[in-house]
């Protein structure tokens, strides 16, 4: 069992906020490539990665973590 980013959280957070994938990686200070590739499932994100977008959001990280079986 592991964790990932759960997209879903992350888009319905950035649109609550408002946020654009521009806004989030000025807010965050990760490129918008990063953000946008991690938006669309491209990547596999890394803890620090959730880390500074749920600090951009001003959210708990758990609300971006989904926990996936193996």
């Amino acid at each position: 069992m592991y964790y990932k980013l759960n997209l879903k959280a992350l888009n319905l957070e950035m649109l609550k906020k408002g946020y654009s994938i521009n806004q989030l990686s000025k807010k965050s200070g990760l490129g918008k490539a990063t953000i946008s590739r991690l938006t669309r499932d491209k990547v596999i994100s890394r803890p620090s990665t959730i880390y500074k977008i749920a600090n951009a959001l001003d959210i708990d990280v758990e609300k971006l973590l989904i926990e996936v079986e193996e």
